[in-house]
């Protein structure tokens, strides 16, 4: 993880810094924040992700080295900060973003835009994060994934997808780790199964592929995971369960 300072350091002269923060690298995103706000007061830094709070407000005033805090989805309010002359005059402290996507094509693909063009050329193998749709129709306790403001699921196109497989073959992307919370769930979640299946017949990528399966797992679900072992993509599927203990249900 490194230490706060050497990564604000790295950072260079940076005049806006997002920051994505879940459970498990929030605290060392506050670090590097910290260091950087020492480093570079005029900086404005951006929180957003899933552990900004419901009311956003409450980041700020615990941690005044954040300038914004957003809560949902940030893709258009980025956008809107970096489209600003001068991002840090007039932002609202806290903002609740846009309200959830409709339509997740107005999203450009990061894969077949020639966003990672010059990263390829570097000596290494790549893993790819492939989001192919948000939301979730369960409410488990545990879990902040499908609650109540993420419930129905929204679908990229299925053509960019299967663009998106193409582009893993070309670029020999051994490792596919899917972004949604219930692959299967979509009928079109078998047609790509197929296809991810037959590209790694025929191409020999991925390599591999990780998927979360609805929680609620049938017989279409362990169909579909057979298909994932048999081409040596992904092995097992997964059996969800919240309590065995009577007083909990």
């Amino acid at each position: 993880r490194g230490d706060p300072k050497k990564i604000a350091d790295e950072m260079g002269a940076v005049d806006v810094a997002g920051f994505s923060v879940s459970v498990w690298n929030t605290e060392l995103s506050l670090a590097v924040a910290r260091a950087l706000r020492a480093r570079r007061p005029e900086c404005l830094i951006v929180f957003g992700g899933p552990s900004v709070p419901a009311n956003p407000t409450e980041l700020l005033c615990a941690h005044p080295e954040v300038n914004v805090a957003v809560r949902g989805e940030g893709e258009l309010v980025w956008a809107d900060l970096l489209r600003k002359p001068n991002p840090a005059e007039g932002v609202p402290a806290a903002v609740a973003g846009h309200g959830r996507l409709r339509d997740l094509s107005v999203l450009p693909s990061p894969f077949l835009t020639g966003v990672f063009a010059e990263v390829l050329k570097r000596p290494y193998r790549f893993n790819g994060i492939w989001e192919c749709a948000r939301g979730c129709p369960y409410g488990c306790s545990f879990c902040d994934w499908g609650s109540a403001t993420n419930a129905k699921i929204m679908a990229f196109p299925e053509d960019r997808l299967l663009a998106e497989l193409v582009w893993f073959a070309d670029h020999q992307i051994e490792h596919i780790y899917c972004a949604d919370a219930n692959w299967g769930i979509l009928p079109r979640d078998f047609a790509l199964t197929k296809k991810i299946a037959a590209q790694k017949r025929v191409r020999g990528y991925p390599k591999s592929f990780f998927v979360n399966y609805p929680k609620n797992s049938t017989r279409k679900i362990f169909a579909l995971a057979k298909m994932l072992h048999d081409e040596g993509l992904c092995k097992g599927a997964t059996l969800s369960m919240q309590s065995n203990d009577p007083q909990t249900l």
